[in-house]
């Protein structure tokens, strides 16, 4: 049949030694033609033959002896193991026999065009299979593209896996292994623009590439790491350990560029690509993420964000905007058109209103929601709100008590693009100059029903430390003769600090205060006595709020956010010291004024600082750090960015007559104080020392000094 398609021009050539090996069948035909052919008489007429005419040549009678053998021999089947002992058949080389499965393999090259004419052929003859080389080799590639994939797939499970064990942290390991996949993008792109396919070869030196990858990404983050915990620039030793890396491997891989097999020069320009991707992407993306979500955060004073937290805050804040946007257009649009009371329409938007912010709140499963109401008001009464100020939840903590609110506003939540349209349609008034003119505007919204809602600082603060209050609110009060409802806000300073759009982990409290009657003239008779004494009367009501909720754990997150991201054994310790010290800590917190001058002398990693001007901005700190280990942690929390918090390395550079309050967490190097420079201090605090009263004058300078009895407070905070 081949020899036949061959001369038809179907095929260009063929290998095979079918016609050397006969099956049983073949064989058994030409045995018995044979036996058929020299039947009878033939033989001996044959040999008679030969004798008389060899004689006549002068040839003997055995001259044809092997010949007259062969006719009288019975020749019987051979089997594929006697062709095999013929070694110029190659019968190794195109059957294969075994008990199971017994093939036999012509080898035919053909043009591309005649394949399909071949396989119609091969297709009619029983047992036949034809098998295309080139066909098989694709779909092997293919296979393996697809295995190597998963397989990639699978290898970055198992790297995220392991760099979560080794971080203990989603953060850090997110930021190593997404360079990682932005290397392999970029890769495969450049392998697609310059047309380079994948091979067995290419597969092998992938994972070659995916390798240094990691551990390029790995390098990085932990100098990152260190950078921000101990604010120096090891990054660049790092850096050049790197490219050191990668200019080894280049000199070792990229030599194949000049091979002229093209596998061979494949791989070495798909090690180059891959490595110099690799080394890029390390150097730029890797530190600009952690220099976005970390350190330019840091610099600002906020905590580094946590996924999570940022997730939930995204979602939030666009369902929010959304929201905002949503129902502005039916206050807009859809309202005026429905024919209904106005007053209804009003109503049920200040409703809506107060049903999408409820659900902002209460879709954080990691911010805690409370309302204390000892005194069970039920805000049915118009009254004017004054609520402490100090976040954006603010707005969004008072729509949990009521929707009955009319808000004065500063004039850019008016002008906001999202929620002014919203402000306006719902009756919000804008007070930047004033509130005179909008007394008429007030007393309608005051008849409908409506409580007008007034932050008196009329700013937020960053903390919970309030500012003056302006008199707007007790204008209001006096002509509108309405009673004062005081509304204090707790928690959303911590949650989501001023300037901020994340959402913290935390709790918000609002604690609803007794009403003050306008005609209580225990508080003056003025707008400015009113403003004055309640002023003071709120912030005191809110300081004691804050001591019940404010416990020993209450300031944790903050103090755990200044070490995120930074010497896991840092991290470690100081979680281990405030899991032991948290109750002196608090106890530390409650003993010292709220506004005062700290000198403190200690050799921890800041967190005495931390927790002291966490809980009011108004104390000013200057610690003395011996250690310079501790004295660069310390220096390069982010608590120190926006709160007065100043940290050197020797006491002798410190004018003690600027402080009132000496705190000494650490006695080793007490003795360079003498009884004049301790004696200075209005208040002596020991924290969790050994140090006691006496030794502290016997260890400094000067021990017998009459200023002894000067020293107003003097306490001990021990376990």
């Amino acid at each position: 049949m081949l020899k036949q398609e061959q001369r038809s021009n179907n095929i260009i050539r063929y290998s095979s030694n079918g016609f050397l090996i006969n099956s049983k069948e073949e064989q058994e035909s030409k045995i018995d033609h044979w036996n058929q052919f020299w039947f009878g008489s033939v033989k001996s007429i044959l040999k008679a033959d030969l004798i008389r005419e060899g004689k006549k040549q002068g040839f003997k009678e055995t001259t044809y002896q092997p010949f007259y053998s062969l006719l009288e021999k019975q020749f019987s089947m051979r089997s594929l193991d006697d062709f095999s002992e013929v070694k110029s058949f190659l019968t190794d080389e195109y059957i294969l026999n075994n008990i199971e499965l017994k093939t036999a393999v012509s080898l035919v090259k053909i043009e591309e065009s005649q394949k399909d004419h071949l396989k119609e052929l091969v297709e009619s003859i029983p047992n036949t299979i034809l098998i295309d080389r080139k066909e098989i080799s694709e779909t092997f590639l293919g296979g393996l593209k697809d295995n190597f994939s998963t397989l990639i797939y699978y290898s970055f499970i198992a790297i995220v896996l392991i760099l979560l064990l080794f971080f203990k942290n989603i953060e850090l390991t997110l930021l190593t292994v997404t360079p990682i996949a932005i290397t392999w993008l970029i890769t495969l792109g450049l392998m697609g623009i310059f047309g380079i396919e994948f091979t067995i070869f290419n597969v092998i030196i992938t994972t070659f590439i995916f390798g240094l990858g990691v551990d390029y990404s790995i390098f990085m983050t932990n100098a990152l790491v260190k950078d921000y915990t101990y604010g120096s620039k090891d990054i660049s030793t790092y850096k050049t350990s790197i490219i050191l890396s990668v200019i080894t491997t280049i000199l070792g891989v990229g030599v194949l560029i000049f091979a002229k097999h093209p596998a061979l020069r494949s791989i070495s320009v798909l090690s180059l690509i891959g490595i110099l991707t690799t080394v890029i992407v390390a150097f730029t993306i890797q530190p600009l993420l952690f220099q976005i979500f970390v350190v330019n955060r840091a610099k600002k004073g906020f905590s580094p964000i946590k996924i999570r937290q940022l997730m939930f805050s995204t979602g939030l804040l666009i369902f929010y905007g959304v929201g905002g946007i949503l129902l502005s257009l039916i206050g807009l649009i859809i309202l005026p058109i429905i024919p209904i009371s106005k007053k209804i329409k009003f109503k049920a938007l200040h409703i809506a209103t107060a049903k999408m912010v409820s659900v902002v709140l209460y879709t954080n499963p990691f911010v805690k929601k409370r309302i204390v109401n000892n005194g069970h008001e039920d805000l049915k009464k118009p009254a004017i709100i004054i609520a402490n100020h100090s976040s954006s939840l603010d707005t969004l903590t008072l729509g949990m008590l009521t929707h009955n609110m009319i808000y004065l506003v500063n004039d850019w939540v008016y002008k906001s693009p999202i929620f002014g349209i919203l402000a306006r349609v719902l009756g919000f008034y804008p007070v930047s100059n004033g509130v005179d003119d909008s007394l008429d505007h007030l007393k309608e919204k005051v008849r409908q029903g409506y409580s007008l809602m007034v932050f008196p600082e009329a700013k937020r603060s960053f903390t919970n430390k309030m500012g003056r209050f302006h008199k707007g609110a007790f204008f209001l009060q006096e002509q509108l003769k309405m009673d004062i409802l005081p509304i204090y806000l707790h928690g959303n300073a911590e949650v989501m600090p001023k300037n901020d759009f994340i959402i913290h982990d935390g709790s918000l409290t609002v604690k609803v205060g007794e009403r003050i009657s306008f005609d209580d003239k225990k508080y003056g008779v003025t707008s400015r006595e009113r403003s004055k004494k309640i002023s003071n009367y709120f912030k005191n009501e809110f300081l004691e709020f804050r001591n019940e909720i404010e416990t020993e754990d209450y300031f944790k997150d903050i103090l755990f956010s200044n070490y995120l991201y930074k010497d896991k054994e840092i991290q470690s310790l100081i979680k281990d010291d405030f899991k032991k010290n948290k109750g002196i800590y608090l106890a530390m917190n409650l003993q010292l004024p709220m506004q005062s001058k700290i000198l403190h002398i200690g050799n921890d990693f800041g967190q005495i600082d931390i927790l002291l001007v966490a809980r009011s901005m108004e104390r000013e700190i200057t610690s003395v750090m011996f250690d310079e280990r501790n004295y660069v942690i310390a220096k390069n929390c982010l608590t120190t960015q926006r709160r007065n918090v100043n940290y050197i390395k020797r006491i002798q550079d410190v004018d003690i007559q600027l402080f009132d309050v000496l705190v000494i967490s650490e006695f080793s190097t007490i003795d360079l104080l003498s009884i004049n420079d301790i004696c200075n201090f209005e208040t002596i605090l020991l924290v969790n020392t050994k140090l006691s009263r006496s030794k502290l004058f016997n260890n400094s300078k000067k021990p017998n000094s009459h200023c002894i009895s000067e020293i107003r407070d003097f306490m001990k905070i021990k376990p």
